[in-house]
């Protein structure tokens, strides 16, 4: 769903029907202080990304005019005409993307269901993440995946369409890799966004899944500050209060900003204006919200506040304010915490364990070299290894079975040339079979087990790229082989096209992982290390072209 719709409608409809009553401008400090909307567009002032589009103004005004969406317009216009303020946000909003996106601190897993909890939540309280993934899980029956990335909604705050549009093509096309078909999201701004940019994914909020009777804790008499996207996503609101109505005694009918949206927090005085009306309308109660931003801004004031998630039974409410710097620091040691949990990080310590011990028993001449290299040899010169092999891997993908090992295997055995060309024909022996099953006996099944949309999605991808499909999809060495295998068949690309590209386009990472197979032996038979320093700089070469031909591909 596109984020504009008819804008230059609503500015129009606003110049013209705009009455001046001055209502808006009585409801919000940022009109207050820097004019009313008509002004602001006419004159086109740069102060517009000041304003937290918490929309009271659109819900408040009586001509029935979107004075919000006409004001998000301006942040658009201006920041394509390069606007020194709004570059400035752009760039913070950029930087802080980036750096979520990037490893050490995002953090995929595969499931059909998966927890979104949302970057402040995740910085502000990773141990309750891990709470209410494990009720998830015990409501569910089924494994609940977990997902910490950003939604990028600093840069949509400022009116970046492109870079969000952009980023959310990349973030689609990763929920179908990982075969994500539900994201359940923690964050009222992730649910906002997702609900515009997601495709082919069913969307709920943390709230309309956990079963009112967790919240055990709600004080009585307290006031619910429903964060302001709660008040512009359709039907939020209404969900909420449904469920928590006789749980406080004061609802709002119009949003009460803490003054952290847009670009207001770098106009310290007019964040402080939203911050101490909102305290205002309080009125002296603690404040109960769900938004763990607006929760810190609440303390920073000395303010008892609680997220509605800390009243859930047998949770401890944080009780400080969290610094930003804290903020990053519990996001990096939740997300190391659950890489080294995966599997893939237990292999690869054992992986560093086994050339510890390799290096200290040939130290200690607890290895027999003459011995191994004998016993490779009689396996690798066997008349039927190299057939036998051809077979194995011809099968194995189609089970579900390693194909990195595979090509290791073929790298330790008969060296980096011969074995990367003898895993290689494997390798497209393998893929071929499961692309001729896919085609013509299981295109059903995997269709019903993928789903129609992403199947759609696949499907479209290869007819807009051909061949480029097939390369991109064989050039990146971390696409599960055996799922490719099968999607590729229920495309329209020819088999010619397919055998072809993928034997071509597997070459570079089938001959680097069986060069990794090589030094393995290298390690374990003559503690030689700089073989596979050379595979991971080939590897690391690799990612950095795919990144480009993604790019210029616009795959």
């Amino acid at each position: 769903m596109d984020a504009q719709p008819s804008m230059e409608q609503v500015v129009l409809e606003l110049l013209h029907k705009c009455t001046e009553c001055g209502l808006c401008q009585r409801v919000c400090p940022f009109l207050e202080k820097y004019g009313l909307p008509k002004e602001l567009i006419l004159k086109k002032k740069e102060e517009i990304f000041y304003c937290t589009n918490c929309s009271a103004c659109t819900l408040l005004c009586k001509e029935g005019l979107d004075p919000a969406a006409a004001l998000y317009s301006l942040k658009i216009t201006l920041l394509s005409e390069g606007a020194a303020l709004g570059k400035t946000l752009q760039e913070k909003g950029q930087a802080f993307v980036k750096r979520i996106h990037s490893f050490p601190f995002s953090h995929w897993e595969k499931a059909k269901k998966v927890l979104w909890p949302g970057c402040s939540f995740w910085g502000t309280y990773p141990k309750l993440i891990s709470h209410i993934l494990k009720i998830l899980n015990e409501k569910t029956k089924e494994k609940i995946g977990l997902v910490l990335d950003c939604c990028l909604d600093p840069l949509y705050q400022i009116g970046d369409l492109e870079s969000v549009k952009r980023g959310w093509r990349e973030l689609n096309n990763k929920f179908f890799h990982y075969g994500i078909n539900e994201v359940i999201v923690g964050c009222t701004n992730c649910y906002k966004i997702f609900r515009k940019y997601s495709e082919g994914i069913e969307i709920k909020h943390l709230l309309e899944v956990l079963p009112k009777e967790l919240f055990t804790n709600i004080p009585s008499q307290s006031f619910l500050h429903l964060p302001c996207p709660a008040f512009i996503t359709p039907n939020f609101k209404e969900t909420v209060l449904e469920k928590f109505k006789n749980n406080f005694s004061q609802v709002l009918s119009y949003p009460s900003c803490c003054g952290a949206g847009g670009g207001a927090y770098l106009d310290k005085n007019l964040s402080e204006a939203f911050l101490e009306r909102t305290i205002r309308r309080a009125k002296n109660k603690s404040i109960v919200t769900f938004c763990f931003g607006c929760k810190n801004r609440f303390l920073d004031k000395e303010i008892k506040a609680l997220h509605l998630f800390e009243t859930i039974n047998g949770v401890i409410p944080i009780t400080d304010k969290i610094s930003s710097s804290l903020k990053w620091v519990n996001r990096l040691k939740f997300s190391l915490k659950l890489k080294f949990l995966k599997p893939k990080a237990f292999l690869f310590i054992i992986f560093l364990f086994l050339i510890f011990f390799s290096f200290y028993f040939q130290w200690k001449g607890l290895i027999r070299e003459d011995y191994l290299v004998s016993t490779i040899k009689r396996l690798s010169g066997h008349p039927l290894s190299i057939p036998l092999y051809l077979l194995i891997y011809s099968i194995a993908p189609s089970f579900f079975i390693s194909s990195l090992a595979l090509t290791m295997v073929a790298g330790f055995l008969w060296g980096p040339i011969l074995g990367g060309i003898i895993a290689l024909t494997g390798a497209t022996l393998g893929a071929t079979v499961s692309f001729q099953l896919a085609r013509y006996f299981l295109k059903d099944t995997i269709k019903a087990r993928l789903g129609y949309e992403k199947w759609k999605y696949f499907d479209d991808l290869t007819k807009k790229h051909g061949w480029k499909a097939v390369a991109f999809a064989r050039l990146f060495p971390l696409f599960p082989f055996p799922v490719i295998n099968y999607l590729f068949g229920l495309t329209s690309i020819d088999l010619k096209t397919y055998v072809i590209c993928t034997y071509l386009f597997m070459a570079p990472a089938g001959f680097a992982y069986t060069g990794l197979g090589y030094s393995l032996k290298n390690i374990f038979l003559h503690g030689e290390i700089k073989p596979l320093i050379l595979v991971l700089a080939f590897l690391l070469g690799l990612t950095l072209l795919l990144k480009h031909l993604s790019k210029k591909w616009k795959i």
